[in-house]
């Protein structure tokens, strides 16, 4: 095999398991979660503060949607990690969306800026409980490029020139209102997480 190629493991991701369903919107959309409330995320897997903005508000997300009180939709700008959107997608077709999206995060971290290719993005679903024939197959031949477009085309419309951006329910979701004074992460991601339960409770 090929040395330059890592595994989930060995990059050190985290596998997660895809707790919430992974579904489809009418438009083809995939979603992530079935709550009232929805949560935009736009995100580039290649932008370091989309990196660290995945280890602090991601969890907290994925737990609302595991919990059924926000829905997802797993909606990325990628200008650079455009190959990245399609297997994201790919992995999502199978319903390995969210541990798939922590592989990608974890290698393009490991990588440090160097180019990612579609043999690494393919070897970083191993492990993963998905047709590896079928993921690779999808990775190699860009099948959910129309979705990538669309997805970028809808951040465009909607005026998004940054990443990583958070629209709650089409309104834009400022992180800086939950950030306490000493920085702390734990705190941060309790006040995020009541805001958006009683937000979604107020939604359903």
């Amino acid at each position: 095999g090929n040395s330059t190629t890592q595994t989930p493991a060995q990059t050190g991701a985290t596998v997660i398991e895809d707790k919430a369903t992974v579904g489809r919107t009418t438009d083809g959309a995939v979603t992530y979660g079935e709550g009232a409330a929805r949560v935009q995320v736009f995100s580039d897997f290649q932008c370091p503060a989309c990196q660290s903005s995945n280890q602090t508000v991601g969890p907290v997300l994925d737990e609302l949607a595991e919990a059924g009180k926000i829905t997802i939709p797993l909606t990325q700008i990628h200008k650079n990690a455009y190959a990245d959107a399609n297997a994201a997608l790919c992995a999502a077709d199978q319903n390995a969306y969210r541990s798939y999206h922590q592989a990608l995060y974890a290698l393009e971290i490991s990588k440090k800026g160097a180019t990612v290719s579609d043999a690494d993005r393919i070897a970083a679903a191993q492990g993963l409980n998905i047709d590896m024939e079928k993921f690779s197959s999808c990775v190699n031949n860009q099948e959910n490029k129309s979705k990538v477009d669309a997805d970028m085309a809808l951040g465009n419309s909607l005026g998004i020139s940054g990443t990583p951006t958070y629209l709650l329910d089409g309104q834009a979701l400022s992180l800086g209102a939950f950030t306490p004074t000493d920085n702390s992460t734990a705190t941060f991601q309790k006040n995020l997480r009541e805001f958006l339960e009683t937000y979604a409770a107020r939604t359903s």
